[in-house]
């Protein structure tokens, strides 16, 4: 009698043992903020009147993430790097760019305005914060001399 207890005993652990794990299935890696950048941008001014749009293209290369917005401030094209290695996760540093041309083929000196707390990027949306000035170019392109605080939202399509 102990042989079929045992017998039964043996198939309900063979049983139970050899249940299928389920399938490991990885998890994609997630894009970094960097990756999630790029794409078409239409962008406001802070009262929400639309200005222009706006593309970013990206690429990386090393411990950098390059970006080219095209179109910037309606007409410049602009070449930025940014660093990985940066501790500050909301921001994109438009940095100092000088003598980009806008719509008008005029020159200006554009400018972050030097704190962390401009150029922020929050799920789809880019708050962008710089000073133009076309100091050392407003005579040779025949213009009066402007020097303006820009604050506009960029929000990806």
């Amino acid at each position: 009698m102990k042989k079929p207890f045992q017998l039964l005993f043996i198939l309900s652990f063979v049983t139970t043992s050899c249940k299928k794990d389920p399938a490991f299935v990885p998890t994609p890696p997630q894009p970094t903020k960097w990756e999630k950048i790029p794409g078409n941008y239409k962008v406001y001014d802070t009262s929400g009147v639309h200005l222009y749009d706006m593309r970013i293209k990206f690429y990386t290369q090393l411990n950098y993430y390059f970006f080219t917005f095209i179109n910037f401030d309606n007409g410049s094209n602009l070449a930025i790097y940014q660093d990985q290695s940066t501790p500050y996760t909301n921001t994109i540093s438009i940095g100092n760019c000088n003598g980009i041309y806008d719509a008008h083929s005029n020159r200006w000196n554009t400018t972050d305005l030097g704190s962390y707390a401009y150029d922020l990027f929050f799920n789809d949306t880019i708050e962008l914060n710089f000073e133009k000035d076309n100091g050392p170019y407003w005579q040779e392109d025949d213009t009066t001399y402007h020097h303006i605080v820009v604050k506009q939202i960029a929000v990806k399509e």
